[in-house]
């Protein structure tokens, strides 16, 4: 049910005087006609109380960037029917809201915003509950989001149904231009129900921190209905801003290494989900004396295109802002413009502020007589005048135990005052006549309230103006139309596709091959040369809250920086390094590219990209993290190294019913021809591109056939629904099942004279831990070779791991058979000119043993990992093993021990991040 307050009954005394009578001035308080805008419209504002008690405990608000759902109470909505501050402000919200509640229950109210219509406000809302038992009550609670209208007096909950609006917290909501509404939220609508395709129970995936529930973006229906995820980091996606062409602006949370925040743009459909602004900029340098982070969580659209930035400072519990002015349209850093190739061609973005208030974070009291004071709220009216509507503590000192502003204490020594509290008013600006108009003095939220009062200026202390607008009617931004750049067959497979020109541009730079046109030439170009020969696509596993599974740091392994992955499937990398695959929709994924081995190349692709259903996403190529470039952003103004086919027709050298249309990479030839490419579990390539009839042509690629099926031990989990293709595929690798019987693995040695005998003759068996043990074929005590043991024991390290896992991934030391028991090996140690070390005691004496003997001071023998949690690549001493074999430094040959597909699935899981586990469901 939602309660509706109008003018008739007589439930709720305080909303029917407020709707039924008129307590609306026309005139300002010197007594002039106030201009009819001001008259006609009403003004609305969120007020806060600065801190509140818990546990009689007073405790400072804030809002903290990274924690959305922080829960401060003390917020209520405030309503004048115009800008007179003769209008008398009516606190609107407490008194439905604890009607509808019940009178234990207190609030916190945030994020308004105001409907093109100016009638309506959305808002979210926190409500808990005060006295006894009522702890599983308020567990129960979470950000819902509310609307107000105006005309009907009617505050009514978005989403009708209490069981579902409290799945989940939805806050941050705007009106998107065609009538629904963004928000932000933790219901991981979509992402949720792919848990049950992916063979796992629903539940409410944790971040990569592991410490709260991942946030990504949702549209609605204005009626709270049609509830779908539009982004799907898998960390957090927050604040949304609807900018003037009807996308969606938001800040993006990446902790894959980064620990970065920033500006990522994506339409309502959820397509063209790509960064914007600020990857490299952690703080905007205002001018000398300050600095503010990357925080975007409040913009306006502004009428030259740029966006007006209301800066803060993280959890700053005077929620004090700074209007600046930033350009994202022609920047993509504050100091790399968007046509610039790098940084040494760049230009450096200005931050020029709105008006020419002095609201500095860094406020030394010596300023106080050039400080204007302390802004938490501006709003441009949409009249056409320029004029804003400010909420705006002035400048106010504490002299002579009583509150002045600051130009009456322009004569009067520093020492002898101090700044005062602020007390924030509501005050309309001029910038064009440099006039301001108070609109609405400061009030407590409630009559019982305690706050603070100025002795001189009569304002209240402890209360915070966070928000206010004019509700007057707007003109709402343009419907963003994407139908022709979605697929319904594709959607209906919950599929996408990813096209790349090349992943051998580097952002504007080509790191293999001379020319675009040489890769593209096979009469120049060997492609058994190309570094990199596919494209692996990596799943991070959702992680469950501890409610739903428990999830320990030795799941994880040697690290848990990787989480868990999944490998989604492999793609061919055509000649001149286009990719075009088909790839599951609304799901995160990384990308490595990997050699003939399956072994990644170059370090770890650390950014979750996602395809909406029937999108086909185009990339120029790759990127350096680590390097500001303008290449990461769809509508960068520099131009990609692979432009295509310059000319229709069969490539040089090239077979001639591959025939390219001009501007065609060779993957996007190869699929207009072949057909739609699919990611695959196998590791399979062979050469379509090579005419081998053509004496000029170059070598033809050498065939890669890497096969699950090859494996004599127990398959990847998930190799099997390959079989039959689906979105939902996923490969996952665990030490356990997949890895440990590789080293069980029986691998008999017969005679090579006999192998045509029904029975041949066994000469040896190369099995890993019958060699590489703890034990002798007869029981007794040995080194293991190599000093590494691959048995499947529990550990004595750690009795979760296979002592085989700790000894490959873990450093150790060397040990020794003494006395028929295996045991650290210990050897005296010397200071750093080579002398032996003897225990001396606190005064430097020699400390002998019971035969007068100097004690040697003893340490072990460091033997380091041999697997590296960085890749296969960071584990080339593992590797080289089984590649080539050198008398001088080894005593075993092992080349060919292990299978080209053992290899590659010991390459896969150290690349994912070499853990122990990579589902969280494993049996315990």
């Amino acid at each position: 049910m939602n309660p509706v307050l109008s003018c008739s009954g007589v439930a709720l005394t305080f909303l029917l005087l407020f709707g039924c009578t008129q307590d609306t001035q026309t005139n300002d308080e010197s007594g002039k006609q106030l201009d009819p805008v001001l008259v006609e419209y009403p003004v609305v504002f969120l007020q806060r109380s600065v801190s509140y008690s818990v546990d009689d405990q007073t405790i400072q608000a804030s809002h903290e960037f990274l924690n959305p759902t922080k829960f401060n109470p003390g917020a209520a909505i405030w309503l004048k029917h115009n800008a007179s501050v003769l209008s008398k402000a009516t606190n609107i919200s407490d008194a439905f809201f604890q009607q509808y509640f019940g009178e234990n229950a207190v609030f916190d109210i945030k994020d308004l915003t105001l409907a093109p219509n100016g009638d309506e406000l959305l808002f979210s809302l926190k409500v808990q509950f005060t006295g006894d038992d009522v702890a599983e009550l308020n567990e129960q609670q979470t950000w819902n989001i509310w609307s107000y209208q105006h005309s009907s007096k009617t505050f009514y909950p978005i989403i009708q149904s209490d069981e579902i609006a409290n799945l989940a917290d939805d806050f941050s909501p705007k009106y998107l231009p065609d009538g629904r509404i963004v928000f932000a939220s933790t219901r991981q609508q979509t992402s949720k129900a792919l848990l049950l395709d992916e063979g796992r129970p629903q539940y409410l995936a944790l971040n990569d921190r592991r410490d709260a529930t991942s946030i990504n973006l949702h549209v609605m229906d204005d009626l709270g209905q049609n509830i779908q995820q539009i982004t799907f980091n898998m960390n957090h996606d927050l604040y949304p801003h609807v900018l003037d062409d009807g996308s969606i602006l938001y800040n993006r949370w990446d902790t894959n290494g980064n620990n970065r925040i920033s500006l990522y743009r994506v339409n309502p459909d959820g397509s063209e989900n790509s960064y914007v602004y600020g990857w490299s900029t952690e703080q905007h340098s205002i001018n000398e004396n300050l600095e503010l982070p990357s925080r975007f969580r409040r913009f306006i659209n502004m009428d030259d295109g740029n966006l007006l930035w209301l800066a803060e400072q993280e959890a700053d519990s005077e929620f004090k802002i700074i209007p600046i002015l930033l350009n994202i349209n022609d920047y993509v850093e504050d100091n790399l413009d968007i046509t610039a190739e790098d940084i040494e061609t760049a230009s450096t973005q200005k931050y020029p502020l709105l008006s020419q208030f002095n609201f500095d974070f860094n406020l030394a009291d010596e300023d106080l007589t050039t400080y204007s004071g302390q802004l938490a709220d501006l709003f441009p009216m949409q009249d056409g005048s320029g004029r804003l509507l400010l909420s705006l503590s002035l400048c106010r000192v504490i002299h002579q135990e009583k509150v002045k502003t600051c130009q009456q204490v322009k004569d009067v020594a520093a020492e002898e005052y101090q700044l005062a509290p602020p007390a924030y008013e509501l005050w309309l600006y001029d910038p064009t006549n440099k006039t301001q108009q108070l609109v609405n003095r400061s009030t407590s939220n409630t009559q019982a309230e305690q706050t603070e009062q100025s002795e001189s200026t009569n304002q209240v202390e402890n209360q915070i103006i966070e928000q206010a607008f004019v509700m007057q009617p707007y003109v709402a931004p343009a419907i963003k139309n994407t139908d022709g750049n979605i697929s319904p067959e594709l959607a209906a497979e919950n599929l996408g596709v990813l096209d790349i020109a090349s992943v051998f541009d580097m952002d504007g730079e080509l790191d293999y091959g001379s020319s675009i046109g040489q890769l593209q030439d096979l009469t120049l170009h060997n492609q058994n040369d190309m570094p990199v020969k596919m494209v692996r696509f990596i799943r991070g596993v959702p992680m469950p809250p501890r409610d739903v599974r428990t999830i320990r740091g030795t799941d994880f392994g040697r690290s848990s920086g990787q989480l868990m992955r999944e490998i989604i499937g492999y793609a061919p990398i055509e000649p001149d390094g286009s990719v075009k695959v088909t790839l599951p929709a609304n799901t995160p994924f990384m990308l490595s590219l990997v050699d003939e081995n399956g072994q990644r190349i170059g370090r770890r692709h650390q950014h979750w990209i996602s395809l909406t259903a029937g999108e086909t996403l185009k990339c120029t190529g790759c990127h350096d993290r680590n390097t500001p470039s303008t290449h990461g952003r769809l509508d960068s103004q520099v131009e990609p190294i692979n432009s295509g086919a310059a000319a229709s027709g069969a490539f040089n050298a090239g077979k001639t019913d591959l025939t390219a249309e001009i501007g065609e990479t060779m993957a996007q030839t190869k699929w207009r021809l072949l057909g739609a490419q699919f990611v695959k579990a196998d590791m399979q390539l062979t050469d379509v591109w090579t005419d081998t009839s053509n004496s000029a042509a170059q070598p033809a690629l050498e065939q890669i056939n890497l096969v699950y099926a090859d494996l004599q031990t127990p398959q990847p989990e998930g190799v099997v629904c390959f079989s039959q293709w689906q979105f939902y595929c996923r490969i996952s690798i665990n030490y356990p099942w997949h890895i440990q019987p590789i080293w069980d693995l029986s691998r008999e040695v017969f005679d090579p004279t006999t192998l045509d005998d029904e029975n041949p003759v066994v000469i040896g068996n190369n099995q890993c831990t019958a060699c590489h043990a703890a034990q002798d074929a007869d029981g007794l005590a040995q080194v293991p070779p190599g000093q590494l043991d691959l048995s499947n024991s529990a550990s004595t390290e750690q009795a979760r791991h296979f002592t085989s896992y700790r000894e490959l991934m873990f450093n150790d030391v060397e040990q020794e058979v003494v006395d028929g028991i295996l045991q650290d090996k210990l050897i005296q140690q010397t200071d750093g000119d080579g002398n032996p070390l003897f225990e001396v005691d606190e005064e430097g004496e020699l400390i002998l043993d019971e035969n007068e003997q100097p004690i040697p001071v003893l340490t072990t023998i460091p033997v380091r990992n041999i697997l590296s949690t960085g890749g296969a690549r960071s584990s080339s001493r593992f590797f080289q093993l089984f590649s080539e074999f050198d008398a001088d430094s080894q005593t075993v040959d092992h080349t060919n021990m292990l299978s080209p597909a053992e290899l590659r699935l010991i390459s896969e899981w150290l690349d994912l991040g070499g853990q122990y586990y990579n589902n969280p469901f494993y049996p315990q």
